[in-house]
């Protein structure tokens, strides 16, 4: 892990509970989780990076106002307190979270009629590689009015936001900009809302979030799950891919992005290849990932990062927050193993590793629980991540599928866009987002350690590996699970 491991080297500031107000005009103190507090002192580290900024891109069909979009804009931000809150230093090098009553999600509203929908698809990419100031709020929506559609960008730091954060965001926006636009009724949305959200428990903030996580870590169960992680990471090596370029002593913190898609007749066979055999579809992607890297890397006992997330039940799906979190699980291949033997280990092996989600990851690595890189950096520098469309969101899986594919949504027809994410964080980033009927493969690397050519060839590899899972799942047998 490339600025990661920088920043767990150091001290990162504790998510101590702050309870004294602040002046009214300025707002209240909030506590912080400890990974948002890392997020922060990244920013202030590498202001100008935008390697740790979470994005989704859109077309609304139609010439959008600005007056009603900035109404919008304000009714969702009085649900969401990160949406009003800015980052502030303070002494000892650490900052304050403080909320006030004002939004902080900032709107750049612009018209051009000239532009066509080629015209502003171009300019998303452009809009997202702009750095945020969590000192002024860490939400940003650039919107432009073109010929025939309007283009919406929402980029978050992950501070405030992650991937279910920005899609709810995004929602929420399009429901009360329909309601204001007369597309929808307001007593037809609460209905909806009602039906969708039966029997979830009620939301808690953020803040209290952060409190609960502050009591976990001083217990005894966190300690448990730090031996416990310890025990379990001793041994393997940190998966680190053969570089093109030294490491530069201090982090670019840039990279790219690389895709690859899978036709929705491959994909139906590696789902169906997978339930064959009664493991998941995500025990396959990661199988043919630890494959993927035992070949580049040559190592047969490793450890990498997966991408995932704490909202573990429906008290925490309405939140606007980060959620995220690395959890470092160890892959251990003999000479002979396959997509299929490989694939029930990962089966057994994910559910243990789900036990440890709410451990953040940087109070491991500055445990020592974590094994170190070659260089002597703690933590990993590889991650991979698999997300699944929900069914039932449109908006959502428009913007997952991305590639133009475009949904009705409350009167507003709705196009995803394929948008750059966190690019940088690592030596390589892997992401796997399908469908039902949709696969994208995503390769997100530092640019200063890799050649795209490179990256283009292990993207390659890692496809087809995948391609060839579901003809070995379907013909070799795997151990009973």
């Amino acid at each position: 892990m490339l600025s990661l491991s920088a920043l767990a080297s150091s001290e990162v500031p504790a998510s101590d509970v702050v309870l004294e107000a602040l002046d009214p005009g300025q707002g209240r103190l909030e506590p912080m989780t400890v990974s948002q507090s890392a997020m922060v002192t990244h920013h202030a580290q590498w202001p100008e990076s935008t390697a740790f900024q979470s994005a989704a891109g859109l077309l609304v069909a139609g010439r959008l106002n600005e007056r009603l979009m900035r109404a919008a804009i304000d009714e969702v931000s009085a649900d969401h307190a990160l949406t009003r809150t800015r980052f502030l230093p303070a002494t000892g090098g650490a900052f304050e979270a403080v909320v006030g009553g004002e939004s902080c999600w900032r709107l750049v509203w612009s018209e051009d009629y000239t532009l066509g929908r080629s015209d502003l698809e171009g300019m998303a990419r452009p809009f997202l590689r702009r750095p945020l100031h969590l000192e002024d709020g860490g939400l940003m929506t650039y919107a432009v009015v073109g010929r025939e559609w309007t283009l919406i960008t929402l980029v978050g730091h992950v501070a405030v936001v992650d991937a279910q954060s920005n899609a709810l965001l995004i929602c929420q926006l399009l429901q009360r900009y329909a309601v204001s636009a007369g597309l929808v009724a307001d007593v037809d949305l609460a209905e909806t809302r009602v039906k969708a959200w039966a029997g979830q428990a009620v939301s808690p903030s953020y803040a209290q979030i952060a409190r609960e996580e502050a009591d976990f870590l001083a217990s005894p169960e966190a300690a448990g799950m730090i031996e416990r992680q310890r025990a379990a990471l001793a041994g393997g090596v940190v998966a680190e891919l053969p570089l093109d370029r030294r490491r530069p002593k201090t982090p670019a913190m840039d990279g790219a992005t690389l895709r690859r898609r899978m036709p929705a007749q491959e994909v139906a066979a590696l789902r169906a290849a997978a339930a064959s055999v009664s493991v998941t579809l995500y025990s396959v992607l990661l199988a043919a990932f630890e494959l993927f890297l035992a070949e580049r890397t040559g190592e047969r006992d490793f450890v990498l990062g997966l991408m995932m997330t704490s909202r573990s039940s429906s008290r925490t799906r309405r939140i606007v927050g980060n959620f995220a979190n690395i959890v470092p699980i160890r892959a251990v291949l003999d000479p002979e193993s396959d997509v299929p033997t490989l694939a029930a280990q990962v089966h057994a092996a994910v559910p243990r590793a789900l036990q440890t989600v709410s451990l953040p990851y940087w109070v491991l690595v500055q445990s020592g629980a974590h094994p170190t890189c070659q260089d002597g950096t703690p933590g990993c520098r590889v991650k991979f991540n698999a997300l699944a469309a929900p069914v039932g969101e449109p908006v959502l899986e428009s913007l997952l599928r991305g590639s133009g594919t475009g949904v009705d949504y409350y009167g507003l027809h709705v196009v995803g866009l394929d948008v750059p994410q966190s690019e940088g964080q690592l030596d390589l980033a892997a992401q796997v987002t399908h469908g039902r009927d949709f696969m994208n493969i995503d390769f997100r690397y530092d640019s200063s350690v890799l050649n795209e050519a490179t990256v283009s060839a292990d993207l390659d590899r890692y496809v087809e590996i995948l391609r060839s899972a579901a003809t070995a799942l379907t013909e070799s047998p795997i151990p009973a699970l």
